[in-house]
């Protein structure tokens, strides 16, 4: 059975937290969701955003990291945008 303890992933998702940083959190069908952590546990991940609360399973997590793009409005409903916001400003 899994064990609770903080490791690099609950540091870094509890300095995110905590510094009420914007995330980006990519799934692993390419949907991106931004928003800030409110809390998390061992299997899932407890996200606030614009449009709303949401609890997202970590295993179906690609990846999460701190959003440095701009506020992009993307539609779950339509499978989400599977470019990067910042790619697009590279030239």
């Amino acid at each position: 059975m899994a064990q609770n303890q903080p490791g690099v992933q609950g540091d870094f998702l509890n300095a995110l937290r905590k510094e009420r940083k914007r995330v980006a959190i990519y799934l692993v069908n390419g949907i991106r969701l931004v928003g800030h952590i409110q809390s998390f546990d061992t299997y899932m991940l407890y996200l606030n955003s614009t449009t709303g609360s949401q609890m997202i399973f970590k295993h179906s997590i690609s990846t999460i990291g701190e959003d440095t793009g701009p506020a992009v409005r993307s539609n779950s409903r339509a499978g989400g945008s599977r470019e990067f916001a910042n790619r697009s400003h590279a030239k």
